[in-house]
């Protein structure tokens, strides 16, 4: 799992604008920095919050309860960026399926809205740091 998540994390920096601010030409060395899972039941939710002291953050969705996206908003990823204004998306709204990675700069706001029904959604996440070439 390491390595795989090593080898989408150089996929991810190497397109746009990933790319404009780690350059993959300068990475030496991806270390994941850490790793955990979350088990949240139906109610539990994620507050707003972000990553400290990483480059890259990513999730992985390892079981999501069955019908828990019928309800509008419920149980969804939301990452934000920027402010909130006319003509300004700055809220995307994902609904992850059992095996879907998503990766996203440690400075990103990103939150888990609760979710109703039965079941346990269960992710892993995890933040990495590109070494620079010495």
């Amino acid at each position: 799992m390491v390595e795989y998540i090593g080898e989408m994390v150089k996929a991810y920096i190497s397109i746009p604008p990933a790319n404009e601010t780690i350059s993959p030409a300068f990475v030496g060395k991806l270390v994941i920095q850490s790793m955990w899972t979350v088990s949240q039941w139906a109610g539990d939710f994620n507050p707003f919050h972000r990553h400290y002291n990483c480059d890259i953050s990513g999730v992985l969705a390892l079981m999501i309860p069955e019908n828990m996206y019928d309800e509008r908003g419920s149980g969804e990823l939301n990452l934000f960026y920027g402010e909130d204004s006319k003509y300004n998306n700055h809220h995307v709204r994902l609904q992850p399926k059992a095996g879907t990675i998503y990766y996203f700069p440690e400075w990103m706001t990103h939150a888990v809205n609760p979710f109703r029904g039965e079941g346990e959604r269960r992710t892993m996440a995890f933040n990495v740091i590109c070494k620079e070439k010495e």
